[in-house]
C-alpha cells in the first residue's frame, strides 16, 4: 500500500507552512508531534493520520470539510481498490448510511 493520501496530507502541510513562513516546530507543537516526526510526514517518509485534518484546516484557514472529503476519499480508494466489487460495496454502504 502506497499511502498516497498520507503523502498528499504531508505535502499540503508543508506547502501551507512554507507559504505562511511558519517554523516546523510551531506546526509540530499544534499537531502534538515532535519536529522530526512532522518533517518525516511532510517528506512522505512517515504516515500522517486522518485525525490531523481538523488541526491542519484550522491552522491554515482551509475548508475542513473539503480537505477531509479529499483525503478520506483518497484513503478509501487506496485501501480498497483491489477488491473487484469495491464500487458496489461503496454504493451499498452509502445506501445503508441513508437509511440510518
Amino acid at each position: 500500500m502506497s499511502d498516497k493520501w498520507s503523502k498528499k496530507l504531508g505535502a499540503i502541510i508543508k506547502e501551507y507552512r512554507e507559504a505562511n513562513n511558519l517554523p516546523l516546530r510551531k506546526i509540530a507543537a499544534n499537531l502534538d508531534l515532535d519536529q522530526s516526526t512532522l518533517s518525516k510526514i511532510e517528506k512522505g517518509d512517515r504516515k500522517g493520520n486522518i485525525e490531523m485534518i481538523p488541526t491542519v484546516a484550522n491552522l491554515f484557514n482551509l475548508d475542513y470539510e473539503g480537505l477531509q472529503v479529499d483525503i478520506l476519499s483518497d484513503k478509501l480508494i487506496e485501501e480498497n481498490e483491489e477488491y473487484p466489487l469495491f464500487k458496489e460495496a461503496l454504493e451499498e454502504a452509502l445506501n445503508k448510511l441513508k437509511h440510518k
